[in-house]
């Protein structure tokens, strides 16, 4: 019988530059979808780095993204390996859609 109560967590690590001359704020938007039989996603995804999804880049400033969805699986979670669509998108702030977006495909293991 497979059951995880403490669940895992997918990592989602990522880089965000401001090339302009003049300080800029960001917003960062993750978004993961799709789950195995039997797991779920507990949760929305987290922030880590840099703790907020807003924030602000000195010209020519480089800052790493680090965010983490847990997932927990119970029976019967079949075992194997599933493919999540991670969306990561980063727009200034004053912007209302999302300017720079790009799609990633990551792997969940179930063991």
């Amino acid at each position: 019988m497979l059951s995880d109560a403490q669940g895992r967590y997918l990592w989602l690590i990522g880089s965000v530059q401001n090339p302009e001359p003049v300080a800029q704020e960001v917003r960062v938007r993750v978004s993961v979808t799709g789950h195995p039989s039997g797991c779920s996603q507990s949760g929305l995804e987290q922030p880590i780095l840099p703790g907020s999804p807003q924030f602000w880049l000195s010209p020519g400033e480089v800052k790493w993204v680090l965010y983490r969805a847990r997932y927990e699986c119970h029976s019967p979670a079949p075992r194997g390996v599933y493919y999540l669509a991670v969306d990561f998108c980063v727009r200034e702030a004053s912007q209302s859609i999302d300017q720079h977006c790009r799609g990633y495909t990551r792997q969940l293991i179930v063991q």
